[in-house]
This record gives structure tokens, C-alpha cells and sequence, in this order.
């Protein structure tokens, strides 16, 4: 259910009021009751302000806050069977999140630029409480469902400042320089866990960590003309990070390790370059032709999940990732703007890339680095061949691969492994309608929409190491409008064929020798299919 309020409060002054509430059944039914394992809800509203006291002036006011109850933030063995079904105890699972949000964008234009200035503020509490051990995996991997539980806290502050200035439109050279501070403050609260099969389980204990991240920035960009076919972008962006982690650890009494507190205290800090270099040229009025290539910088950080030092070893942050990526490519819009094609040729190269590995002692997906690269092309194009009709369609090649021999923790990683979760082929077409009706006295200028989709996604790894891949699929949705004045009856089908897929999956080895491993994952939504109904006034 949406709403949405909006108009003037003076001459000055407008405002817009906007709420949503929804709920579903979670995907995956508790074969120990036989009910949906539990059921999403969600409530959701923003507030905007907006004071313009003249042409040139405007700030913008904003706060909202959302609370979802039961997110589908779980796992369960693989494959899911025609219902996909979990095991733990009723009632045993809980989440809980809430997030409040508050933003002012005050932009004011002089005679030779303009000025942006932007604050931003989000505040996260977040309560999780669930079973250590899904049933049916267990059952395969030991041969009974152990008991265990745990209950989590996370709590976030968000701040970010940005001042900018920047050409004003129409100007023959594009340009903004401006500098940002962000603060992150997060932390981590594990409670009330305990483990009756894996005493020594690290997480058989109460854990407080706590995250903080200060990032200051300068950046620039410009776009200049250089005659009357070729453009040249240079933009640049120099950062300064600190990140710091503090973690106190307290064994329970049945835990047998031998240290029964432990303390993680570290701190990095770093500062880097990064930006871009592009060429343009406007081969005729229609056609564009450019090539880009641009350094990229991921941080390196810690890993929330992070228990070796309570072994009295050391738990070592990640290392930053660099980025060098290339492209070319050209765009295309015919002169009746009927037809527009798009079409690019991209690599990148990863020194010490980000990806998660699972870790079965811990229960968690730990961050580890290894060199990547990428290679392939991406095509897209919209042709409208007669009136109220739209095809669009996009496809994707993405050869994307590990490039070193590096032996994780999680387990050795081969060269040439493929990079997980990304799918060699991908691919969208949406078709699109849109008519007239006559011979309807009851309404006023009914016009129907249809639009149908088809999302396709090839087959990709599931982990790293390559395990197993996660099996290609296609989604198709369907959209029917019938709009007439200010009134819109409409009706939806999301997932229309009723395709299985997987959002993502994670190998389990076996617990002893001669044992059986077992694949997790979570599933995607079957068909859903909806009627609603939206007015203005």
C-alpha cells in the first residue's frame, strides 16, 4: 500500500508526504510447523521540504525512516526441491531493522557557477536473533539438526558533508571541484549464544566489536572542447581514510578454550589518487564515438566476523584493492530519435580484489584478496518502429577470472578460476505498448499500457574456489495499465513462468573423512501476481 501527498504551502514553500507499507510470506516454508518461516513486513515514510525564495536559491528538506520486521536473511541445503523448506525451531528466528534518514541539499546559482552543498545523516538499529544450525543441512553433514542459537545487535551513524562547485548548464566547458567528509560509526553486540555440539565455537561467547571510518576528499572534474568534434574529460580524486576496530571477546562457561577473554584493537590508515582520462569524438550528429580509462581504489578494512585472536592469533585486515580499467565504445540516436543503439568493449585488472569466502568454522562470509581481471562487451539499443510500440534490449559478455595462484583461508583458489557470481552471459528485452481505447463511455481518454520483460542470467560460479555454479535462468514480469484521467487500474505478474534460481550458494565440506559436504543457498521468489489501482488528485 503507497501514498503519496504533494502541492504548495506558500508562495515559497512546498511539501510532499510519501508512505508505504507491504508484506509477504518469507520464501522458505519450516518443515517443523509447516508455516512460512516467518512473514515480512515492512513500513516505510519520507517528509521533503522545499523553500525556493527565488529563482536562483533552493534548499531542500528531507527525513524518513523505515522499519522491517523478518528480512530473508537465511540459508538452506541445496536444491530446494518444488517448496523450498528450512528447518530450525519455531520461532527461533527474529530480525528486526530500523533506519532513520535525514538530508539537506541547499543549491544557490551565481553568475559564473553554482554552488551544492550537501549534509546527510543515517542512524541503524538492528536486532537478529536466529538458529546456529538449519536442520536438514545438519542432517547431512553429521547425521542430526545440533542446537545452538545466537542474537545480534548492530547499530550505525552515518555522516557525510559535501560542498561543490560547478559550470552552470549550457556552459561550453564542464567543471566541478568540490571536497566531502564522510564518518561511519558501527557497531556489533553478540548476546545470549550459546553452542550445545560446538562448545569451542568461537561464537559461543559475548562479543562487542566496534567499526569507525573517517574519509576526507578533494575532487575535480572537467570536460573541455577540443575543436568541434573531440571532448576531452580529466577528473581526479584524492582521499584520505583512517578505519579503526576495537573487539572484546568473553568465553562462555562451557567453552573449553583455554583463553577466556581476548581483546582486538587495530587501525589502518591510507590515502590514494584516483580518477579518469576520456576521449570523445562526434563522428557525425548522430553518432559518438569515446574511450575512457580510469584508475579505481577499493579500502581495505576487517572483517566483521574476525576470531582469531581469540586463539591469541592475529586476525589481519584486508589489503586495499587497485582498479585499472579500459573502455571504448560508441553511441547512436537516429535523427527521428526512433532507434538508439549503444555498444562498449571493457577490461579491467584487479591487483588484490575483493571477494567473500565461506568460513564453516565461524558460519560467516569473510573478505579475502585475490588478483582479478575482466574482459567483454556490453550492447544496448531502443527502437520504437511505430507509434505507442517500444522494444528495448540489452546483452552482456563479462569474462571474468582469477589471476593468481593464492591459497585463501577458506581453502586453495586456482588461476583461471572464474570470478564467482558473475555470469558470462546476461541479458534483458522488455517490450512495450501503449493504446488508445474508444467505445468506453463510462471513462474519460482511457489509454492502456502493457509491458513485458524478460530478464536473463547466465549460469555463474557460487564460490572462489569454484565449487559448484548456480544454474542460468530467465525472469519474466508483466505490467497491464489502464489509465483514464487522473486514475490508473492496473495489474502485475513478477516471476510470470514461475523460474527457480539462486540469489547465492556456498559449499559446506565434509565435517569428517568419508562424510558428505552439502551445498547452501537461498532461493528467489516463485510468481506473484497483483492488482492495484493509483489516483492523483
Amino acid at each position: 500500500l503507497e501514498g503519496v501527498i504533494s502541492g504548495p504551502l506558500t508562495d515559497t514553500l512546498s511539501a510532499r508526504l510519501a508512505v508505504r507499507q507491504s508484506g509477504i510470506d518469507n520464501v522458505l516454508t519450516n518443515v517443523q510447523n509447516g508455516k512460512p518461516l516467518n512473514k515480512l513486513r515492512e513500513l516505510a515514510w519520507r517528509g521533503t521540504l522545499r523553500w525556493q525564495p527565488s529563482a536562483r536559491t533552493q534548499l531542500l528538506l528531507s527525513a524518513g525512516d523505515e522499519t522491517i520486521h523478518n528480512r530473508d536473511n537465511v540459508y538452506t541445503l541445496r536444491p530446494y526441491g518444488d517448496t523450498a523448506q528450512i528447518s530450525i525451531p519455531p520461532g527461533a528466528m527474529s530480525d528486526s531493522r530500523q533506519v532513520a534518514r535525514y538530508t539537506a541539499e541547499l543549491n544557490h546559482e551565481f553568475d559564473a557557477f553554482t554552488l551544492t552543498a550537501l549534509s546527510g545523516f543515517a542512524d541503524t538499529d538492528h536486532h537478529y536473533t536466529d538458529a546456529i544450525y538449519e536442520g536438514r543441512t545438519y542432517q547431512q553433514l553429521v547425521g542430526f539438526q545440533p542446537d545452538g542459537s545466537w542474537s545480534i545487535r548492530g547499530k550505525e551513524k552515518l555522516y557525510n558533508q559535501e560542498i561543490r562547485l560547478g559550470s552552470k548548464p549550457g556552459d561550453k566547458v564542464f567543471w566541478v571541484a568540490g571536497v566531502n567528509l564522510f564518518h561511519n560509526d558501527r557497531s556489533m553486540e553478540r548476546y545470549h549464544s550459546y553452542d550445545t555440539f560446538y562448545t569451542s565455537n568461537p561464537f559461543n561467547a559475548d562479543t562487542t566489536r566496534q567499526f569507525e571510518t573517517d574519509t576526507q576528499a578533494i575532487f575535480g572534474e572537467m570536460t573541455v572542447p577540443l575543436g568541434s568534434a573531440f571532448k576531452l574529460t580529466s577528473g581526479l580524486r584524492y582521499t584520505w581514510e583512517k578505519k579503526t576496530t576495537d573487539a572484546h571477546w568473553t568465553a562462555k562457561p562451557d567453552n573449553p578454550n583455554p583463553i577466556r577473554t581476548a581483546r582486538d584493537s587495530q587501525s589502518l590508515s591510507d590515502n590514494y589518487l584516483t580518477g579518469r582520462l576520456a576521449l570523445s569524438y562526434a563522428l557525425t550528429p548522430q553518432v559518438n564515438l569515446y574511450g575512457v580509462y580510469a584508475r579505481g581504489y577499493k579500502t581495505g578494512g576487517f572483517n566483521d566476523e574476525g576470531t582469531n585472536y581469540t586463539n591469541g592469533l592475529a586476525d589481519l585486515p584486508y589489503k586495499a584493492a587497485t582498479v585499472d580499467s579500459y573502455e571504448a565504445g560508441f553511441k547512436f540516436e537516429s535523427t527521428d530519435r526512433r532507434l538508439a543503439l549503444n555498444g562498449a568493449l571493457f577490461f579491467n585488472k584487479v591487483k588484490d580484489d575483493h571477494l567473500l569466502a565461506y568460513n564453516v568454522a565461524t558460519f560467516a562470509a569473510n573478505t579475502e584478496n585475490y588478483d582479478t581481471r575482466s574482459r567483454g562487451l556490453e550492447l544496448e539499443g531502443v527502437w520504437k518502429p511505430a507509434k505507442g510500440w517500444s522494444l528495448s534490449a540489452g546483452v552482456a559478455y563479462t569474462d571474468a577470472r582469477i589471476s593468481n595462484d593464492a591459497a585463501g583461508k577458506m581453502g586453495n583458489v586456482a588461476k583461471d578460476n572464474r570470478v564467482p557470481e558473475v555470469p558470462k552471459w546476461s541479458g534483458v528485452l522488455s517490450i512495450s505498448h501503449e493504446q488508445a481505447l474508444t467505445g468506453l463511455p463510462l471513462l474519460k481518454s482511457p489509454v492502456l499500457h502493457t509491458k513485458l520483460s524478460n530478464r536473463f542470467v547466465g549460469s555463474r560460479p557460487a564460490d572462489p574456489q569454484n565449487t559448484f555454479s548456480l544454474g542460468a535462468y530467465s525472469k519474466l514480469d508483466l505490467r497491464v495499465g489502464l489509465r483514464s484521467g487522473n486514475t490508473e487500474f492496473y495489474f502485475w505478474a513478477d516471476n510470470l513462468l514461475d523460474k527457480r534460481y539462486d540469489l547465492y550458494g556456498y559449499y559446506i565440506a565434509p565435517y569428517m573423512p568419508g562424510g558428505s559436504g552439502a551445498q547452501i543457498g537461498l532461493p528467489g521468489r516463485g510468481r506473484a501476481l497483483g492488482v492495484g489501482m493509483s489516483m492523483n488528485f
